[in-house]
């Protein structure tokens, strides 16, 4: 028997089908058409409907319905937090919708798609892709056909075509940030390019806040809203907890002293909070101690219900001493740059790493999967090929777990060269910054700050100073000019990408990220954000004019090159303001260091004499 769920995409597909009809080619018609043959449509909005089933860090092992538990996200609007209910209740313009670790992007992204299945929205097409599924030998370009051929449409570029210039599609990209870094620009290119072709689809954009997606001018970016303590009983009860229990714990986060508390602003920290709270019926007081009762909540949470009951252990390891074993796996998972989910060639190559690693911690790769998936829940399997950690923070925190073990000297090692691959430990130093926060002061924050304020001096005082040591070191930098619609003529030319045309740097990490950030933000105050072609064809010295495939051309200006025509103010004020955060982050650092190093010695006096 069909769900309600169903029933209502199969009402949906019908007019959609009836509109996109209207003017299309013959070949698009019999697409369409078939939609709406005797149970094609029944059988499609099944298939569709799939996506309503998904698994919970809360459910691991049990498809649950997400609009049966789905809390309603907020986004910022000109600084008003907004429901949103469906696409239409958001901005008419191409988004980002950013938001940090479990703040529920991915959900949120679904659920619109399902709202819009539904009839609940636009009236359009939507189709959704998983960045993360993307690699070099599997573009955007072949996600969206496949896409276009699980709705039983023809898979070809004529049909794409025509659905992206009809004003009926609309893509849902989730989690740019867990693109490889290595198709990244290749990506935006991809993305760049569908917009300036097609004048009339939408685009909807999910990632992390400060991924490479933000700096494109085709995009406006929105923030996901934390949650408040006013949303704490309707989200538990959204999750399943019982009022009394609900109550119990609103109450105990109210009264926690804890940093743990204080974290509680994404669905993810509030659902691992209630379920270590249920295990250890207390908030934690720190954050290493919070995520260790997490592996041991979720090593034996459903053990517990059952009296008597001891489950095997595959790996033959100890819960202890398998949480040690995967701390070093997720380091070299992460290391590798594999991401979220990991090929089953990434995971015996971390796995392999890892033992190698921890010689006294020694099992059967597919005995530590199945201990990992099963027993301690960390991690789920996708299809044939792909284990998939349960969330990137998962990862994250006990690879920054592994990090804390090192000695010293290894510590010192890992910290120094942090910069040589960023993009791979930029979320675990958030969690390192809670629980190894001396040793990250001392070998990574001192050293790389040190290292930027001894480069800046070598410049000559003055307002030049920083403009000369930006392009030293990012001479490939500037703002490239597009027209949003090739076919648009006389229209004029807009700056649509900011940044390196080489992504080349001899700075790293997030001080690269931040400097950056601050010259875009100092030249769109600067320059003319859009240009007549006749304008930028007179200044050939200035605009550098490229021709790419299908006829789309460009304009180029460098950095140096934008600032001494319009001015350097604006990347100035903005330089000299990163100057003075990075200062005050370098004194901070140095305070942590300094209060670190004294209680050692207060250590070292009263007990040893010395």
């Amino acid at each position: 028997m069909a769900s309600g769920l169903e029933l209502s995409i199969a009402k949906t597909l019908a007019p959609i089908a009836g509109g996109l009809i209207k003017g299309a080619t013959e070949t698009a018609s019999k697409s369409f058409k078939r939609w709406n043959a005797s149970g094609a449509s029944s059988k499609l909005a099944k298939k569709l409907a799939q996506a309503d089933r998904i698994k919970t860090i809360w459910s691991p092992d049990k498809e649950k319905s997400l609009l049966s538990i789905y809390y309603p996200s907020r986004i910022l609007v000109s600084k008003s937090p907004q429901n949103i209910a469906s696409l239409s209740d958001l901005p008419n313009e191409n988004l980002v919708i950013e938001g940090i670790v479990g703040h529920g992007k991915s959900i949120f992204l679904r659920y619109l798609y399902l709202q819009e299945l539904s009839g609940n929205g636009l009236g359009c097409l939507p189709l959704f892709i998983e960045l993360r599924t993307l690699s070099r030998d599997r573009d955007l370009h072949t996600c969206l056909l496949e896409a276009l051929d699980k709705i039983d449409v023809d898979p070809s570029q004529e049909i794409f075509d025509y659905l992206a210039k009809s004003g009926k599609l609309v893509l849902l990209l989730d989690g740019f940030d867990e693109l490889d870094e290595e198709i990244v620009r290749a990506t935006i290119g991809k993305i760049e390019f569908l917009l300036d072709k097609y004048a009339s689809l939408r685009i909807i954009v999910t990632s992390r806040p400060s991924a490479e997606i933000q700096k494109s001018r085709l995009f406006r970016t929105v923030s996901l809203v934390g949650l408040e303590l006013e949303d704490y009983n309707n989200f538990l009860t959204k999750l399943g907890v019982k009022s009394e229990k609900a109550l119990e714990i609103v109450e105990a986060i109210r009264n926690s002293p804890s940093d743990v508390s204080n974290l509680i602003k994404t669905p993810l920290m509030m659902t691992l909070l209630v379920m270590v709270y249920e295990s250890e019926n207390e908030i934690p007081s720190e954050l290493p101690e919070f995520f260790d009762k997490l592996f041991s909540t979720m090593f034996a949470r459903h053990d517990r219900l059952k009296a008597g009951f001891v489950r095997k252990h595959y790996s033959g390891l100890s819960e202890r001493q398998l949480q040690r074993l995967f701390e070093v796996f997720c380091f070299f998972a992460m290391q590798k740059g594999y991401g979220r989910s990991l090929t089953t060639q990434q995971f015996v190559n971390a796995f392999d790493r890892a033992c190698s690693h921890s010689s006294e911690l020694q099992c059967d790769v597919d005995d530590f999967r199945k201990d990992i998936v099963r027993v301690a829940c960390m991690m789920l399997e996708e299809g044939f090929d792909l284990t998939t950690f349960l969330h990137k923070s998962i990862a994250e925190y006990f690879a920054a777990a592994f990090v804390k073990r090192l000695s010293d000297e290894l510590a010192e090692k890992f910290y120094r060269n942090v910069n040589r691959a960023y993009s791979n430990w930029s979320g675990m130093i958030t969690f390192l910054e809670e629980i190894d926060e001396y040793r990250l002061a001392k070998y990574y924050w001192i050293p790389s700050l040190d290292l930027l304020f001894e480069q800046l001096s070598e410049e000559e005082h003055g307002e030049q100073r920083w403009l000369k040591f930006f392009v030293k070191r990012q001479p490939e930098f500037g703002v490239t000019y597009s027209l949003k619609n090739k076919n648009d003529e006389g229209a004029p030319f807009e700056a649509t990408s900011w940044g390196s045309y080489t992504h080349h740097s001899s700075l790293g990490g997030e001080i690269h990220g931040k400097i950056a950030q601050a010259a875009i933000s100092g030249l769109k105050e600067t320059i003319p954000l859009s240009l007549g072609e006749s304008v930028l064809l007179e200044q050939p010295h200035l605009f550098i004019r490229e021709e790419k495939p299908e006829g789309k051309i460009e304009y180029k200006i460098y950095f140096d090159a934008a600032v001494q025509q319009y001015g350097s103010n604006g990347v100035v004020s903005k330089f000299e303001q990163l100057e003075l955060d990075m200062l005050r982050r370098r004194d901070e650092a140095k305070i942590t260091v300094e209060r670190e190093e004294k209680k050692e010695r207060m250590v070292a006096d009263d007990f040893f004499g010395y």
